[in-house]
């Protein structure tokens, strides 16, 4: 369950970057803001790889988080950090939904176990 909330928050909030900080840059003539692009890309990429591989999406939510930190110290705009607080929410989710995983993984391995075969 807590691997789908995630999908659902990663991806809304890849597409809310994508409609506030990218769509406005579709209609005027100037140069698209790489930032706001690989973060957006990050957030959603690692929004889908939270349900099969919670592990790389953990990798990349980390990635981003450290991205946009590192963009805001080297001046970039104020506003990143708060995708970068975003990014590590959702890297705590994944721990989450990776834990869930394991345990899922774990209790089906124990009821394959207690399959008695001569009872057939």
């Amino acid at each position: 369950m807590i691997r789908f909330i995630t999908l659902f928050i990663g991806a809304f909030m890849a597409v809310m970057i994508g409609i506030q900080e990218i769509a406005p840059y579709f209609i005027t003539d100037t140069e698209f803001p790489q930032n706001e692009i690989i973060i957006s890309l990050g957030v959603a990429i690692g929004s889908l790889l939270v349900v099969i591989l919670p592990r790389v999406s953990m990798v990349v939510f980390i990635l981003i988080s450290g991205y946009s930190a590192f963009q805001v110290q080297s001046g970039a705009e104020e506003d990143l950090y708060i995708y970068a607080i975003a990014s590590l929410i959702l890297t705590i989710m994944s721990y989450m939904s990776f834990l869930s995983l394991r345990r899922d993984k774990r209790r089906i391995k124990d009821d394959i176990n207690t399959i008695d075969p001569y009872d057939a």
